[in-house]
């Protein structure tokens, strides 16, 4: 599954089916663009992660991330792992 948004500087995305891997599309219409800024939110079951670094264990998730980010385009990776039901929110703010 893939989600992408508007050219907003912030931009929300609701994750309602964890148990499906997804690819989100975030971009941004500044140049000279360093970092970007994650929030999630939500509940799972069970185990998931983000881009492969950030893994979340079962449970309410509250969360603030910073990433490298350079260039337009990027593409956030959500991996269902072991989590079946849950909800997640990531909003994205890039500076």
């Amino acid at each position: 599954m893939a989600m992408s948004a508007c050219h907003s500087e912030r931009q929300r995305f609701e994750l309602a089916s964890v148990d499906k891997d997804t690819v989100i599309h975030v971009q941004s219409n500044k140049d000279n663009t360093t970092t970007m800024i994650l929030k999630i939110t939500g509940f799972v079951d069970d185990t998931c992660q983000l881009q492969g670094f950030a893994k979340f264990p079962g449970g309410d998730i509250d969360t603030t991330l910073k990433l490298d980010f350079y260039g337009k385009i990027f593409d956030l990776r959500y991996d269902s792992y072991k989590a079946k039901r849950g909800h997640l929110v990531v909003e994205t703010f890039v500076p």
